[in-house]
């Protein structure tokens, strides 16, 4: 717009400035931008690139608490609450990081209590795929959900953030398995866990006799 050398100009408090001479401003950075979309002649796109190489890739540390209930005649689990707590650095966008963290928990909760892939022995096809036989958790089916993160700053990211991709779907299988082991005393090993399953090995471990005896 103004035929300056880019590397000539800085931005300080939403001003373009000169470089060397940070007190004298060009313009503002709502005029750049709106000249650069309207302006006729010398409008364009205002682009940017940055990249950022690190040499180490910091791990990221989480936990799940679940609250679950085990109905035993109906080999059944319902989970009333699960919370999961996350230290991924520094939190850039508190509503984008929460929302990564209760999809991953409602993917989690699917494979570990409802999406299981059924085979035909015979041909190895699969005999539930489609949507009426594999079961995932719909709205109804989720729990109260919660997370908190520790805030702490990465020092070798660009803005002190680490991963939170994987990290949310991780820790609620082994939650939800440990949390059915100490209602039940039952340790299950095996992903899914649905009712056919619990069935099997409650049965195995005398459940259903312990009940009958009640």
């Amino acid at each position: 717009m103004h035929g300056l050398p880019p590397m000539s100009l800085d931005l300080v408090d939403g001003q373009v400035v000169f470089a060397t001479q940070p007190d004298k401003p060009v313009c503002s950075l709502y005029d750049a931008g709106m000249r650069s979309h309207y302006e006729e002649k010398t409008g364009g796109q205002l682009t940017a690139a940055a990249s950022c190489k690190t040499w180490i890739n910091p791990g990221s540390f989480g936990c799940a608490f679940v609250d679950l209930e085990v109905d035993i005649p109906l080999c059944k689990v319902r989970i009333n609450e699960i919370v999961n707590l996350h230290e991924c650095g520094r939190i850039i966008n508190p509503k984008l990081a929460e929302g990564q963290v209760f999809g991953g928990m409602h993917m989690a909760i699917g494979w570990s209590l409802y999406e299981e892939m059924r085979f035909d022995p015979a041909t190895g096809e699969p005999r539930n795929n489609n949507l009426t036989d594999y079961k995932f958790p719909t709205s109804m089916d989720m729990p109260r959900l919660r997370c908190e993160f520790v805030d702490a700053h990465a020092p070798c990211s660009a803005f002190g953030s680490k991963g939170l991709g994987e990290p949310p779907t991780i820790p609620q299988a082994p939650a939800i398995r440990n949390a059915v082991w100490l209602a039940t005393g039952v340790k299950i090993n095996e992903l899914p866990m649905p009712p056919q399953l619990l069935y099997r090995r409650f049965k195995a471990a005398g459940l259903f006799e312990e009940v009958c005896r009640v």
